[in-house]
């Protein structure tokens, strides 16, 4: 399965991202001193507190607009893209061929979702600038996020061959690995290879916490449940309000037949954001392996409330809970209602409904099998 974890990626790539800049001087030839501690404010990532120290240089230089370019990408990390699109124009009125005035526009395209056009500034970004790693890794996150992987994963190679440190771009690739392992295998990459990158990207970036989680998911996917429950309790250490570092440990946990703690990090998620149909889908799973059907049957019916779109998935699994229960009249009429949500449509959920063992018990009830043959030529 894949994990799709692009937005957490867009959002760690603006932790780290950074422009190299020289010292600004005055219109009276003497040092700047705002600009200077404005730099190191953003350099520390403080992006909020940085813009009025880059403000107040600017009313001292109006013509240091590479002020404008640093004051903009705080605003693209900060999300307010208005003004950092403002601020880039600025720049942009009195710069030509500028690479970190590109690179601005490329970031902060590629965080409004406009990502081929993100990809024409920082191609010539690149152009202007062929050692500018970080340019490499963000055009990565814009091709991973137009669904090509195997541009995606040359790009973050291009960063590690300029920056072998830019923990970022390892993380990013090793992501991309994991993601979509056919792609890497014909680059000879594989899951043992996103782990070193991984490995690699907290080597060079302690704090991390995406670069742990993602270890974590790789461990969990060759079978060593050990390792990888060390990485997400790291990730939690790290990161303590993030939801999804809760559903992933909670998901790896029914995996360990830890349900019971499995069901307290769901719930632990879901008292930070009651609004993840995820996390019910996955407490309903939890419950149900701990015999709490009732409960299981509820979590799963509150996912498809809270989005419409997980009814299809919520029902299917009421389905299986009562296919295990063996009560076969409340099986068929859930497995009717996935049905109509479409839900078997996708053939890959097709496929898993034909071979999915938990149904083993009706293998000959004929019930099941023109249930069964009417999912088969409703899909056709």
């Amino acid at each position: 399965m894949k994990i799709n974890i692009v937005k957490q990626i867009s959002l760690l790539a603006a932790l780290v991202f950074f422009l190299d800049c020289g010292w600004a001087q005055s219109q009276k030839g003497q040092p700047d001193n705002d600009y200077a501690r404005a730099l190191e404010i953003y350099y520390n990532g403080e992006y909020q507190l940085a813009i009025p120290v880059f403000t107040s240089s600017i009313e001292k230089n109006p013509e240091n607009y590479e002020a404008y370019i640093y004051r903009g990408n705080c605003y693209s990390n900060l999300h307010q893209f208005k003004p950092a699109e403002k601020d880039l124009d600025k720049a942009a009125g009195h710069l030509q061929n500028n690479p970190k005035l590109d690179f601005g526009y490329g970031y902060l395209y590629n965080e409004t979702g406009k990502y081929k056009k993100a990809i024409q500034y920082l191609d010539k970004a690149i152009s202007l600038d062929s050692k500018n790693a970080l340019a490499y890794n963000t055009r990565g996150v814009s091709y991973q996020r137009l669904g090509n992987p195997r541009k995606a994963i040359e790009n973050y190679s291009a960063a590690i061959k300029i920056d072998t440190t830019l923990g970022i771009a390892y993380n990013n690739r090793g992501t991309a690995v994991y993601e979509n392992q056919d792609v890497a295998a014909a680059s000879r990459l594989d899951i043992k290879t996103a782990i070193k990158d991984f490995d690699k990207a907290l080597k060079f970036s302690p704090g991390l916490c995406i670069a742990m989680r993602n270890r974590g998911m790789a461990y969990s996917f060759i079978g060593n449940n050990n390792l990888a429950l060390q990485d997400l309790n790291d990730a939690i250490k790290c990161e303590k309000d993030n939801t999804t570092y809760y559903i992933n440990r909670g998901t790896l946990l029914i995996t360990m037949k830890s349900y019971q703690e499995a069901v307290d990090d769901f719930r632990y998620a879901l008292g930070l954001n009651n609004k993840l149909p995820e996390a019910y889908i996955m407490m309903g799973e939890a419950n149900n392996k701990e015999g709490n059907l009732q409960d299981a049957v509820m979590n799963e019916m509150e996912a498809g409330i809270i989005d419409n779109g997980y009814s299809g998935l919520a029902n299917y699994n009421i389905g299986r809970f009562y296919a295990m229960a063996k009560e076969k009249t409340l099986m068929m009429k859930y497995l009717e209602m996935a049905k109509k949500d479409g839900y078997f449509k996708p053939i890959d959920n097709l496929a898993n409904f034909l071979k999915d063992n938990e149904f083993i018990g009706y293998k000959n009830d004929k019930d099941f099998e023109a249930f069964r043959q009417s999912v088969r030529k409703n899909r056709l």
